[in-house]
């Protein structure tokens, strides 16, 4: 019958012959669950009890020696999870509403910390075992039998014979609203920094138990929007996204470029886009592995002109290349090829000015240094 939810719970009690009934009065049967089922929680959370009906773990010795409050003055003694009693955001912001096959609680929006005060209350729940998501069995008990006693005056009165005119809507949320207690307020307001003629209002309040605390300035909940100023300056028209080097190497050369698969998805490498000329001058200082021009030098037969039949083909169907995997040598220095030799070549002897490579991440600000380029 209860339901928790993320920021609250559902209580889906109902007497026997509610099916029989249309969705107009469902919603009726509802709306007094959720009026019964707020009494019945505010009631439990008075008492320090859980969402189980059972007293919610104690608060330690230091807790309650340093126990503070963001909305009103502290009890010390007052169970868990309301230390300004009524005005404990627990009891005070805690909402329901009806629907057509469940009542809804929920904690809405909390001006103190910015969000929903379920956030704080499922940390309570996770952290200490203190839940509330939930109406105990026999706040439940209650609930229902009280909501019966009046949908059964509800069936006799001449309203529920009127149920076929008009549409009837979700009625608007209920909410337990205690008054607040005459209290004492120890405010040092010497000190404070006010705006002129606030202090006399502060104390004013505080003398007649009306002064919650000081808040946040304009914390979301409180609703507040700037008024209209002078208006916006003059519109400039939007300035185009810069392209970056990899966009212009595949403009350039014609193709769309991705990662060789042993670089694709590896978080250890990343891409750099290099001047072709400057690799090409330190690569030519290693003739073992040089693959000079048109495939000569350290090419492995026919793959030079594999790859230039293939690219040909890529440009014309739009089949991406891998880019070649470069690497700083361990024993020069100096750039090297681990995968791409001939593709490098290839694009070299087009005449391409950039190029886009993989590179290991722990290499590619030294070799972005060295050899990359800037759009």
């Amino acid at each position: 019958m209860n339901d928790s939810t993320q920021i609250g719970y559902r209580l889906r009690i109902q007497p026997t012959d509610l099916s029989t009934y249309p969705d107009r009065a469902k919603v009726i049967w509802f709306d007094l669950v959720v009026k019964y089922g707020l009494i019945a929680k505010d009631k439990d959370l008075a008492k320090g009890l859980g969402a189980d009906g059972k007293p919610m773990k104690a608060l330690r010795p230091k807790t309650i020696k340093y126990r503070k409050s963001e909305v009103g003055p502290v009890t010390k003694t007052a169970p868990p999870l309301i230390p300004a009693l009524e005005l404990s955001r627990v009891r005070s912001l805690l909402t329901g509403r009806a629907h057509t096959s469940s009542a809804e609680f929920w904690w809405k929006f909390d001006s103190v910390s910015g969000e929903s005060f379920a956030v704080i209350l499922r940390y309570q729940r996770d952290e200490y075992g203190r839940d509330v998501f939930g109406l105990s069995p026999r706040g439940t008990a209650w609930t229902l039998a009280r909501a019966t006693t009046e949908w059964e005056r509800w069936k006799a009165s001449p309203g529920a014979q009127r149920l076929t005119a008009g549409r009837q809507g979700i009625p608007a949320a209920r909410q337990v609203r205690k008054p607040i207690p005459q209290v004492t307020v120890r405010q040092n307001l010497e000190k404070s920094e006010l705006f002129p003629g606030a202090r006399p209002i502060i104390e004013k309040a505080i003398a007649e138990g009306r002064f919650p605390g000081f808040r946040r300035l304009n914390a979301r909940g409180e609703q507040w929007k700037p008024q209209r100023g002078i208006g916006p300056g003059p519109i400039s028209p939007r300035q185009p996204i810069a392209p970056t080097a990899k966009a212009i190497a595949e403009r350039s050369l014609g193709v769309r470029f991705v990662p060789t698969p042993a670089a694709r998805g590896n978080p250890s490498y990343q891409t750099v886009v290099i001047d072709v000329a400057k690799v090409a001058a330190d690569l030519a200082l290693s003739p073992g592995q040089y693959v000079g021009p048109g495939g000569t030098g350290a090419a492995i037969g026919g793959r030079y002109e594999e790859f230039e039949r293939f690219l040909a083909r890529a440009r014309e169907k739009g089949i991406a290349i891998e880019m070649p995997r470069m690497y700083l040598a361990a024993d020069t220095g100096r750039i090297d090829i681990g995968d791409g030799r001939h593709r490098f070549a290839v694009f070299r002897d087009l005449g391409a000015t950039w190029l886009p490579v993989s590179v290991r991440r722990k290499e590619a600000e030294e070799i972005r240094r060295r050899y990359g380029v800037e759009p």
